[in-house]
């Protein structure tokens, strides 16, 4: 095996590779529906909006990989109407994430750093026990 064949065999990573690796670590923070909705965990009402949004994200990109939605993103009016909060707050937690590296946004959309989703699912585990 040559060097190139090697070193693309042990240290490549793909965004298919890292949701499968933390798959688990999603497992019991949500459901989802045939019709794309997403039903959170009682344990993720309970820690606060921004780990709502997070978890929210992380649930659309993994059913994006799994063909389940045709798109990765959510949008800020997703998040108005799902979050008993108000808007600002909204915006507040998606520019916290932001900040922090976990999500990316543009025109309006969010999704997950799925490079990232290690961090952020410690970020979860941190709050819910």
């Amino acid at each position: 095996m040559s060097f190139e064949e090697r070193f693309r065999e042990e240290f490549k990573s793909d965004a298919e590779t890292i949701l499968e690796e933390n798959l688990d670590r999603a497992r019991g923070l949500f459901k989802y529906h045939e019709d794309g909705s997403i039903q959170l965990a009682d344990e993720v009402h309970e820690a606060g909006g921004e780990i709502q949004v997070l978890v929210y994200l992380i649930a659309r990109r993994m059913m994006h990989e799994a063909n389940v939605t045709d798109s990765p993103s959510l949008t800020n009016e997703y998040f108005y109407n799902k979050l008993n909060v108000a808007n600002s707050s909204v915006r507040n937690y998606i520019m916290r994430l932001r900040d922090d590296g976990i999500i990316i946004s543009s025109d309006g959309e969010h999704q997950v750093v799925v490079e990232n989703l290690p961090r952020a699912f410690d970020k979860i585990e941190g709050v819910i026990e």
